[in-house]
């Protein structure tokens, strides 16, 4: 019997020498895997920090405490306050507070922008997210926050150079483009066959380089949030009666007719209406692009409840079940192959998708292979306002002579506008702010044709100076390379994108602002 005690004492103290040795090991290996996680929290690039429900620090690792200019040991044991800025310095207890007895906060859990407060009184952008931790000592909130400073400023960089590109390749483009166009037209007289050839290879590639330069563009702004919408009602036959009109030319290049099939009558959208033909434009485009030689594409509006919709039928290929999912992203393209076959930049789609979704609508498509494809928009329609437009022709005027005030800085572009208004309008030049002014003081004219961006300013100051009492009532339009904010576009009788402006949309608005018919050359 005391060989058996013995035994059971022996395999007792095994049992507990196994067990010490057991917990000595997995005490290490917490141990290692602490400072493993201490190691990486260390020396990650973004700053992690742990406060108490009293919002007091109670750890932060490197990156933290140097992103805000503190060391380590400066910063523990303060609140978290200090590193924020006045205005959500004495909101942030109350934030704290609040979610500790609701539960409910609109910044736990979800990532935001701030702005943080560095030890020497500077503010920087920064991204917080904070996470809410229940753990065995306590309540605490984890935050994770990571300096925006070069990123902003590799935005405000980018953002310099898309306004740079615009206007310094716009314009330059514009009197291209227009040029080559009045030479096509005759306007200088006849043009031998091979010099037409050559001629339209030309003013067909300018075109494509423009597209090209304003879809870049647009999807820049789309991205940055900056592109402007002017909402007016619109009439949809009208919209679908000029969006055949601007892209008959695109159609005879492909050998295909547009047609409307639209039995809809009074239908008014709130839209822009620039940015609503570019939506045409570019389902349009489309669909004469990968029609067969000859066919027609039938444009279509109906009422469905309380949305419009309008579609682009084609009798195309069809569109591939593969491709069918990503035909609304940015550079997308059913072949590569199609890039340079068809042409494109496969932004079309994807800035289309976005400007429908600014007016409150949506798109799709239906499809099938050897058939043909269907693209539709469904825009709300402007109940209050169902009527048929007026036209806004005005009738023949009896004066031979507009006097017309043209302010821009380019040469070339007031060459081409001169030649494309022709000899019945006397057209009056100024190339700064400065000019332009004194002109408007010494004389009335007929119309103000206007780019805001000259060498002594932005020609907008020249639209609040004709605002001012005892001016006379002057239409303006814009001509610029500028993208024209929506408080200005308001104010003026049209805008013209230089780069997306014909010679004839030239024309035609000039004679609508003035309400009679003139003579082009």
């Amino acid at each position: 019997d005391r060989r058996n005690e013995i035994g059971e004492m022996a395999r007792a103290v095994e049992i507990f020498r196994n067990t010490a040795i057991d917990r000595a090991r997995a005490d290490q290996a917490l141990q290692e895997s602490g400072e493993r996680l201490g190691a990486v929290v260390d020396h990650i690039f973004d700053g992690i920090f742990i406060i108490d429900e009293l919002g007091t620090i109670q750890s932060i690792n490197p990156a933290g405490s140097g992103m805000f200019g503190y060391g380590q040991e400066d910063i523990i044991g303060s609140n978290i306050n200090v590193l924020m800025p006045t205005p959500h310095q004495s909101a942030h207890d109350v934030y704290l507070s609040d979610y500790v007895k609701t539960g409910k906060s609109s910044i736990i859990g979800v990532g935001r922008e701030f702005e943080g407060l560095r030890r020497n009184g500077t503010t920087f952008p920064l991204h917080l997210q904070i996470a809410d931790l229940n753990l065995g000592t306590g309540r605490f909130f984890l935050g994770v926050v990571r300096d925006l400073t070069e990123q902003k400023e590799a935005d405000r960089a980018k953002d310099e150079f898309v306004s740079t590109v615009s206007h310094e390749l716009r314009t330059p483009l514009t009197s291209i483009k227009g040029s080559l166009g009045l030479i096509r037209s005759g306007s200088i007289g006849e043009l031998p066959d091979k010099l037409r050839t050559m001629l339209d290879i030309a003013y067909n590639n300018s075109d494509r380089l423009v597209l090209l330069i304003n879809d870049i563009l647009d999807m820049e702004k789309i991205k940055a949030g900056k592109m402007d919408y002017t909402m007016k009602p619109l009439n949809v036959t009208s919209l679908i009666d000029e969006a055949i009109t601007a892209n008959k030319g695109y159609g005879d290049e492909h050998n295909i007719t547009f047609v409307s099939h639209s039995d809809i009558s009074g239908a008014v959208i709130d839209a822009d209406k620039g940015r609503m033909m570019q939506v045409m434009t570019n389902l349009m485009s489309n669909a004469a692009k990968f029609s067969p030689d000859g066919e027609t594409v039938k444009l279509a509006a109906l009422r469905r409840g309380s949305m419009i919709r309008i579609s682009v039928i084609d009798k195309g290929p069809g569109i591939a079940d593969d491709f069918k999912k990503t035909i609304f992203q940015q550079f997308s393209q059913a072949d590569s192959s199609d890039t340079r076959k068809k042409g494109g930049t496969g932004l079309g789609l994807s800035i289309t998708r976005a400007i429908v979704q600014q007016h409150k609508g949506s798109i799709g498509f239906e499809t099938e292979l050897g058939e043909g494809s269907t693209f539709f928009i469904d825009i709300p329609e402007l109940l209050e306002a169902r009527k048929t437009d007026d036209d806004l022709d005005g009738e023949t005027g009896g004066n031979d002579r507009y006097r017309i005030l043209h302010i821009e800085d380019d040469e070339s572009v007031l060459q081409v506008v001169a030649a494309v208004l022709g000899d019945s309008a006397h057209i009056v030049t100024a190339r700064t702010i400065a000019e332009g002014t004194r002109l408007l003081e010494q004389g009335v004219f007929d119309l103000l044709i206007l780019d805001l961006t000259l060498p002594d300013g932005d020609g907008e100051s020249l639209i609040l100076l004709l605002e001012q009492p005892g001016q006379p009532s002057t239409p303006v339009i814009i001509f610029s390379a500028k993208d024209v904010p929506r408080d200005i576009s308001s104010k003026v009788t049209a805008v013209l994108l230089k780069s997306q402006t014909s010679n004839d949309a030239l024309f035609d608005t000039v004679r609508s602002a003035l309400g009679v018919e003139i003579a082009g050359k």
